[in-house]
C-alpha cells in the first residue's frame, strides 16, 4: 500500500502538456524577436568590412600611384590581401575607381570608391529595388537616410 502511494507521488512531480506547450511557445516568440536582430547584425558586420577592404584597396591604389607614376589596373601590383570567401574587388585603370562587392541578404552590395576632383567619393549600389529590403534598410541606416533607394546605379549616397 505505502509502496502504491509512493509511485503516486512520483507521477505527480512532472509536467504537463500543456505547461510544455506554454514553454515551448514563449522560447519560440523570444526566437521571433531575437532572429532578425542578429541577421541585421551580421549583416551590419558584413558591409563594415566589405568597405573598409575597398577603402585599403583605394589607399593602396593612390600609393602605387605616388610610387609609379601610375595607376594599375591589376590587385596583384597592390599590396592589400583580400580575404578569401564571398567579396570580389577590382581596381578600373580608365577612371581610377575602386570597387568590391559581396552578397548580403541574398543581394550583391557594391561599394564603390569614385574620384571627383581628386577627391575620394563613397557609394553603394544594391541589387535589389524593393526599399523594403533589409540591404536597402541597412543601407539608409548607414547613410543616415530616411529613403532606402541604394539600389539605383547612379549612386545617390555620397560622403
Amino acid at each position: 500500500m505505502k509502496e502504491k502511494q509512493n509511485k503516486q507521488k512520483n507521477l505527480k512531480h512532472g509536467f504537463t502538456l500543456l505547461e510544455l506547450l506554454v514553454v515551448v511557445l514563449i522560447i519560440g516568440i523570444l526566437a521571433a524577436i531575437a532572429l532578425p536582430q542578429y541577421k541585421m547584425a551580421t549583416g551590419k558586420t558584413k558591409l563594415s568590412e566589405l568597405k573598409t577592404i575597398t577603402r585599403t584597396l583605394n589607399e593602396a591604389a593612390s600609393i602605387y600611384f605616388l610610387t609609379h607614376g601610375a595607376y594599375t589596373d591589376k590587385l596583384n601590383n597592390l599590396d592589400v590581401q583580400i580575404p578569401q570567401g564571398d567579396i570580389s574587388c577590382a581596381v578600373y585603370l580608365s577612371d581610377n575607381n575602386v570597387s568590391c562587392s559581396r552578397n548580403i541578404f541574398g543581394v550583391t552590395i557594391a561599394y564603390y570608391v569614385k574620384k571627383q576632383s581628386n577627391k575620394p567619393v563613397f557609394c553603394y549600389v544594391i541589387g535589389s529595388s524593393s526599399q523594403k529590403h533589409p540591404a536597402n534598410i541597412l543601407c539608409a541606416q548607414d547613410t543616415n537616410s530616411t529613403n532606402p533607394t541604394c539600389w539605383e546605379s547612379n549612386c545617390m549616397y555620397f560622403y
